[in-house]
């Protein structure tokens, strides 16, 4: 059974949270978009050397270079923290979605 206290804790952990959530949602997306500048980056470096390479060449030792494992590394940490928390948030939601249908449900006297 859950309490109005529990909804209640729930709706104010929503609410607390809201911002974090945002913001942890605004630096995966950033280390998305730093993911792709640091290949672009490294593959003009690489270019620098004045070898012949393709394009495919250019792309591997980018995926294969420090900087790129340092952003891959940074989104996963960023994905892992924004997906902890919206897991919180989907289970505080749950909470008073069923809080609301039993007190409906009582209110029908069912």
């Amino acid at each position: 059974m859950i309490t109005d206290d529990d909804a209640e804790a729930a709706i104010h952990w929503m609410k607390d949270n809201a911002k974090r959530i945002g913001l942890l949602r605004g630096r995966m997306v950033a280390a998305e978009e730093s993911l792709r500048r640091v290949k672009s980056l490294e593959m003009i470096a690489i270019r620098q050397d004045g070898e012949k390479r393709t394009v495919s060449d250019l792309e591997a030792l980018a995926y294969a270079s420090d900087a790129y494992r340092l952003a891959l590394d940074e989104l996963q940490s960023a994905t892992a923290d924004y997906e902890v928390e919206k897991i919180y948030l989907n289970a505080a939601d749950l909470q008073v979605r069923a809080w609301q249908s039993m007190n409906a449900a009582s209110r029908r006297g069912l």
